[in-house]
């Protein structure tokens, strides 16, 4: 079972997909070329970027928080998608109320985590905070969750940037991973 190094707690059981829910994250074509002109993700607003690009940025709002969604694409395949909420809608007193409801949600679409890993600077000791979401706005705390079911690798993490908490939600589509590798070396040593 993968596990991160620098864990410091157990792996659970494999996610389970449950059967009511549709499994497919963000209801994106994911294993489908799109085409030149693919602009449009219902829900969100389109940004900048363009698939030709490999990377195009969305915004607008979700569960009464700020959303940027970022697809990043490799011969116009989506590889990753990478679900960013906040500033807005995340406050010092609610940042673990929303990581939890989001957690719980995915749990629900994909089955229950994998692996949860919290990852604590030292000096979060030194901290006098009145408010658990302090040290993850500090940056001196992340936790982050992990799921892995078929086609994806799912990650959620809450963190922060000395001034404002974000939760970020990463998918990556398995089967296409390699071959972005490999284009994304292709580009780079052409350029070198």
């Amino acid at each position: 079972m993968l596990m991160p190094r620098g864990a410091d707690s157990v792996p659970l059981k494999p996610a389970l997909i449950p059967h009511t829910i549709s499994a497919t994250p963000l209801d994106l074509p994911w294993g489908k070329q799109v085409s030149k002109h693919f602009s449009e993700v219902p829900g969100f607003n389109y940004f900048y970027g363009d698939t030709t690009w490999g990377e195009i940025i969305f915004t607008g709002q979700l569960a009464e928080m700020e959303a940027e969604l970022q697809l990043s694409f490799s011969n116009r395949y989506i590889v990753k998608a990478i679900l960013v909420f906040g500033p807005g809608g995340i406050t010092e007193s609610n940042c673990l109320i929303r990581y939890k409801q989001m957690v719980k949600l995915l749990n629900v679409k994909y089955g229950h985590y994998y692996y949860r890993e919290k990852v604590e600077d030292p000096l979060v000791e030194d901290l006098l905070y009145s408010s658990k979401c302090t040290p993850f706005i500090a940056g001196l705390r992340d936790v982050v969750t992990y799921w892995q079911i078929k086609d994806f690798k799912i990650m959620i993490t809450l963190w922060g940037d000395d001034e404002d908490a974000f939760i970020v939600i990463e998918y990556w589509y398995t089967p296409r991973l390699k071959e972005a590798e490999r284009q994304t070396r292709r580009k780079l040593l052409k350029k070198l």
